[in-house]
């Protein structure tokens, strides 16, 4: 169901994306051809509409796509747990706490 949803998010997001990114440069087009409003401002639409769409749904996507290569590393690595392994990859019997580690104690 989750997947399901994902996927459902991920095609929304596309359909969001390319609706929004023709509709601000045929809104700047149709202000521009017809004379209605300012010329600057259909110009900036036509030009900044875009880039603002790709500054949002690009974060977007790229916060999908990390989504899935994170879960693909953990796939590939066994779905090992957090805080069962070492740095080195190497597994622990337990958690060290602040306690137990031997701290060397500073000298006055």
């Amino acid at each position: 169901m989750l997947r399901f949803i994902a996927s459902v998010y991920r095609a929304l997001i596309s359909l969001l994306a390319t609706g929004f990114l023709a509709g601000t440069i045929a809104g700047g087009a149709f202000m521009l051809s017809t004379g209605t409003g300012s010329t600057a401002i259909a110009v900036g639409l036509i030009v900044l509409g875009p880039l603002v769409v790709v500054l949002v749904f690009g974060t977007l996507a790229i916060l999908i796509q990390n989504n899935e290569l994170l879960h693909r590393i953990a796939d590939a690595q066994g779905g090992r747990k957090p805080g069962l392994f070492n740095s080195r990859g190497r597994k622990v019997q337990h958690l060290d706490t602040a306690e137990e580690r031997a701290e060397p104690r500073l000298r006055a």
